[in-house]
């Protein structure tokens, strides 16, 4: 059987992109595979389900929550950025055949720590954040420093998968040595588990008296909600029968809940809060609302197709481009009330274009399903000239002289091997002397990380 490790950022923390993950791993053929997960960041949001055959990982490398360990999250932090080979020895993660970072940036960084894995870097919307432009340089100071590594992360991929066609061209406009390794895999959606959802009882039942619109999301800056709202302020002027729903939490909650008030819709903008089957509620909606400066494939739109809801989309990744359809699923706005106001008007008034888009959007969206995006995956995988030398990765010999190795580096902070790359002796031997003197604090907290990691 072979063993597939996913390191996502996290998969506790209510998003898409572990939402969708949950769906593969509890979808990939467990009499082939045998899939574990090993988190970046662990949040309290919410744990996506998976079967019992998928493991978690018990500690994540870092934890949202302060605690003792919080000295641990700066030193694994260092690892992950300088030698990620470290992370991968104490945290059990020898073995696997094949490794897939589940997003560019950190998850990407330890993709050079597996040498003898298949290497499969996944990203999720476009990376044109990463171009060495001048207006990019000014917004990023770190920007050089983040683009190398990532050229370096890359560099290690046996393969590249992105998900939208707009991802693979920022991809080409960034880094176009690349492409000759990467692949289009399409989000999928386990249609079934959501139609089942879609039909559990609910608290929030709405009126059906007023046309509905939805918003679901993290409320923040990018998801901009801020649109539908001004766009129903301004539908408002002229009507009175469409409210608008929106699904989530964030940082800009409250300030938009005073944007409501200000524009007095109060009493047709419903915050519900963040809901852990959202679908019975999306499914008395009319209209779903994207209105984010940037998407990757847009999960949400996808699951809402699947409910025969047609939407209203910025000019996103996914969502304008595979999705849209060509004008068969739903409709494109820009991102001026004016214009967003009036595609919402335009779905809601002509019942025979609507009609045709719920109808379209039924069929079309049985071209994204999980199944065919792991049969994508699965060819990927199977293509691998890599086996796994399982007797040398599993000898318990070879195992316990990783953890000491690597073990002796995180107390002294110093590879030795340095010293045969650099003339910087007086400075090296200074920072031994330095570890030295924190040897003890040293000592415990990786001694404790390593048994709770083993666990």
């Amino acid at each position: 059987m072979k063993r597939i490790l996913f390191i996502p950022y996290t998969m506790t923390n209510g998003g898409g992109a572990e939402r969708l993950l949950a769906s593969y791993a509890n979808s990939i053929d467990s009499t082939k595979y045998s899939v574990c997960i090993q988190e970046i960041e662990r949040f309290t949001v919410k744990k996506e389900f998976l079967n019992p055959d998928v493991k978690l990982k018990r500690i994540p490398f870092y934890s949202c929550k302060k605690s003792i360990f919080f000295p641990m999250r700066i030193c694994n932090h260092y690892f992950l950025f300088k030698n990620p080979a470290v992370l991968k020895s104490v945290f059990n993660l020898d073995g696997f055949d094949h490794v897939v970072s589940w997003n560019y940036q950190l998850p990407s960084f330890m993709l050079p720590a597996f040498k003898k894995s298949y290497k499969i870097a996944w990203f999720h919307g476009d990376i044109y954040d990463l171009e060495l432009t001048e207006k990019n340089k000014s917004a990023n100071k770190d920007l050089e420093k983040n683009n190398k590594l990532q050229k370096d992360a890359w560099s290690c991929a046996d393969s590249i998968v992105t998900i939208s066609q707009n991802s693979y061209k920022s991809l080409e406009k960034v880094f176009p040595d690349f492409l000759s390794k990467t692949f289009i895999i399409n989000d999928g959606v386990s249609f079934k588990t959501i139609k089942e959802k879609s039909g559990e009882n609910t608290n929030l039942i709405l009126d059906k008296n007023y046309k509905h619109l939805v918003c679901a999301g993290r409320i923040d800056k990018n998801k901009n909600f801020e649109l539908a709202i001004r766009a129903l302020h301004e539908i408002r002027k002229t009507r009175d029968d469409i409210k608008l729903v929106i699904i989530g939490t964030g940082e800009l909650e409250n300030d938009y809940k005073q944007l409501c008030l200000e524009l007095n819709v109060t009493d047709h903008v419903l915050f519900v809060g963040y809901l852990e089957n959202p679908f019975p509620l999306i499914k008395q909606c009319n209209v779903f609302c994207l209105t984010s400066y940037s998407e990757g494939f847009s999960m949400v739109i996808l699951e809402a197709m699947s409910l025969g809801i047609p939407f209203v989309t910025t000019k996103v990744s996914g969502a304008s481009e595979e999705l849209y359809n060509n004008g068969k699923c739903g409709v494109i706005s820009d991102w001026t009330v004016e214009d967003y106001s009036q595609k919402i008007l335009k779905l809601i008034d002509d019942k025979p274009f609507y009609d045709s888009l719920k109808k379209n959007c039924l069929e079309h969206c049985e071209h994204y399903t999980v199944e065919k995006a792991l049969d994508k995956l699965y060819e990927i995988m199977e293509k691998s000239a890599y086996e796994k030398n399982g007797k040398t990765e599993r000898k318990l010999f070879n195992t316990i002289a990783h953890k000491i190795s690597y073990f002796l580096f995180a107390l002294f902070g110093i590879n030795f091997s340095y010293f045969k790359k650099t003339k910087k002796l007086i400075l090296y031997v200074f920072l031994y002397v330095l570890s030295l003197c924190l040897l003890p604090l040293k000592a415990v907290y990786i001694l404790v990380y390593m048994i709770l990691a083993g666990k």
